[in-house]
């Protein structure tokens, strides 16, 4: 055991944990390494739906050095309020009041209930955010957040406290559940550290964001000349559900310095006067033509105007383009002579350093139509000279073994199309909605060629 390097220990304790804690501890107890490496793959992960704050706050301050072992925090409406137990030693009091910047303790005095008490009611004063904040005092080396607020104000900038602290100076993962606006989330754009967002809901809400006095961040234009002054370090940028608030997410994007992976699904009808047209989207999104190498997009406006991606034709650096079949709506809307060039217009207009191209059913209940696969098998010749890198065509949401047999042979022909350009045609679903069909859990894949016959095996992810 002794001989034993610490990244090997850890993976073991690690694996261990999974199973159960008691059984770690058992463990850890016979050898003092081990022990304190199980102590502090305990403390690299806190949830307020699992542990109080106060108790958690209580072990760093009697054993300083954890502090450094807190990785991620997740923080969800509902779970248990900060407070701490009246029971606090002098030490343990001094160091929390010092943190928080509550009153002073003297090195002599006895940590009395009243102090304690004084400070637990100063805390039920607090907004939820603050608490949070406050929180976060004591975990400056976290990396990783997720956080699910209750009602937070929607007319301020959240998180401003990690602007002017170290509060979140190692923060590079962030996932906020709850509809937000862009603006509340401007402060997580300025951190140095960040490099992964997630915002599972941007929008507006008439009801509440259009009464009232103006957002903080119109009223005080500080924050966005400093993002423009000194730009975001978001490599990452997850957006899986906007209704509106395009204006703003055009400003913000327009100050990454780095972005790389980008996820974007519109929902709302984009006709407000908070929101741009897709084209303007897109013509911001360009800005990254140096950086950008995965896009998920996901907006019913594109369908209206095939040629929209003009505006993106310049992402060099592009290998993955994941958006739905509708975006071709457009084209098959043609009559059905100028089908094939109208879809060839498309692909024109797509990034030529793709390399692979996803495609969503998602919109079609699960089915790529016909007149779109008989266009691309013609195209299967001469695709190498359209998209010269291009190595996938992979359509999900999408099962041809569900499909009627005359489906299964032309996917089977375009497979075989595509191979002989060096494209490899493959289809994918999540098959937990088809669990009574099939008892492997993963995604369905259409990889292997043969003369009219589709095969199954299993595949996950982009690749």
């Amino acid at each position: 055991m002794d001989n034993l390097p610490d990244e090997l220990l850890f993976e073991i304790i690690n694996q261990l944990f999974l199973g159960n804690v008691d059984d770690v501890w058992n463990i850890s107890v016979t050898n003092r390494r081990l022990h304190q490496i199980a102590k502090e793959l305990l403390y690299s992960s806190y949830s307020n739906k699992d542990v109080v704050p106060g108790l958690f706050i209580r072990a760093l301050a009697s054993s300083p050095n954890l502090e450094r072992c807190v990785q991620q925090v997740e923080w969800r409406a509902g779970g248990y309020d900060l407070k701490f137990p009246e029971e606090l030693t002098t030490a343990e009091l001094r160091y929390v009041t010092e943190r928080v910047g509550f009153g002073e303790v003297g090195r002599t005095e006895v940590a009395g209930e009243s102090m304690i008490r004084k400070l637990n009611a100063w805390l039920a004063d607090r907004e939820e955010e603050d608490c949070i904040n406050i929180f976060m005092l004591f975990t400056r080396k976290v990396k990783r957040v997720v956080i699910t607020p209750k009602e937070w104000s929607r007319k301020v900038v959240w998180f401003k406290p990690a602007l002017a602290s170290q509060m979140f100076s190692n923060l590079q993962e962030a996932y906020i559940h709850k509809e937000m606006r862009i603006g509340n989330v401007l402060s997580l754009f300025l951190l140095p550290s960040m490099r992964t967002l997630t915002l599972s809901h941007v929008g507006i809400n008439r009801n509440i964001d259009g009464v009232g006095p103006r957002p903080e961040w119109e009223a005080n234009n500080a924050f966005w000349k400093r993002l423009e002054r000194e730009g975001s370090s978001i490599e990452n940028l997850m957006l899986s559900n906007v209704g509106s608030d395009t204006l703003d997410l055009v400003r913000a994007l327009e100050s990454f310095q780095g972005l790389k992976n980008l996820e974007f699904a519109f929902h709302g009808h984009g006709l407000g006067r908070d929101d741009v047209n897709v084209r303007t989207l897109l013509r911001a999104i360009a800005h990254h033509h140096g950086s950008l190498r995965w896009f998920h997009l996901e907006d019913p406006r594109l369908g209206k105007d095939p040629k929209v991606f003009e505006e993106v034709k310049t992402l060099d650096h592009l290998e993955c383009l994941q958006m739905t079949m509708p975006v071709f709506h457009g084209s098959m809307n043609h009559k059905e002579e100028q089908l094939p060039e109208a879809l060839l217009g498309c692909f024109r207009n797509l990034p030529r350093h793709l390399k692979n191209l996803r495609i969503s059913a998602r919109e079609d209940y699960q089915d790529v139509p016909t007149r779109f696969l008989d266009v691309l098998l013609s195209m299967a010749p001469t695709i190498d000279t359209i998209l010269p890198h291009l190595e996938k065509i992979t359509f999900f949401d999408w099962n041809p073994q569900l499909g009627t047999f005359p489906c299964q042979i032309q996917t089977a022909a375009l497979q075989s199309a595509l191979a002989k350009a060096d494209v490899e045609l493959e289809s994918i679903y999540d098959t937990d909605e088809f669990a009574e069909l099939y008892h492997e859990q993963g995604n369905i894949v259409v990889s292997t060629i043969e003369p009219d016959l589709v095969s199954v095996a299993v595949q996950h992810g982009c690749h």
